[in-house]
């Protein structure tokens, strides 16, 4: 009995040291694959950087000219194989009606391992994509590609 309960308290503290490393949302979109860089073509744009700070994702879009914005995922819920809920909350240095803005998007992944997204919807209710279209102009968005 005092072996099981040794052996029993070791894979505990295991459990709880590697729990600790990864927050849900960063064991959730780490396990959908949507981790380091990514762009439409990685040769001719500056990729997005999906990165780990302080328990959330950030998604950061260099867009040139100073201009900079973040996608702070908070949440993330797998909805199947290809497809990724995620909560974000914009942080823009640029476009003062968007910052602090929080929307939930859904992002697919292509059989070719590609994402778009192909849902985002503001707190507010707005619909700006829907079924991977941009409601405002009509353009489907663009998928991305994992840089190396």
């Amino acid at each position: 009995m005092k072996r099981f309960v040794t052996l029993l308290s070791v894979v505990l503290a295991l459990s709880l040291a590697a729990f600790a490393q990864m927050t849900p949302v960063q064991q959730t979109m780490s396990d959908f694959g949507l981790v380091g860089r990514w762009s439409t073509d990685c040769s001719t744009h500056t990729p997005d950087v999906f990165s780990y700070i302080n328990g959330v994702v950030y998604d950061v879009k260099d867009l040139g000219q100073g201009k900079v914005r973040s996608y702070i995922h908070t949440e993330a819920r797998l909805l199947d194989p290809t497809h990724l809920s995620v909560t974000v909350t914009i942080s823009d240095n640029f476009a003062e009606g968007l910052h602090g803005v929080v929307s939930a998007l859904v992002y697919f992944k292509h059989p070719d391992g590609r994402m778009q997204t192909i849902s985002n919807i503001r707190n507010d209710g707005t619909v700006v994509v829907q079924d991977g279209v941009v409601l405002k102009d009509g353009d489907h968005t663009p998928s991305w590609g994992r840089c190396q």
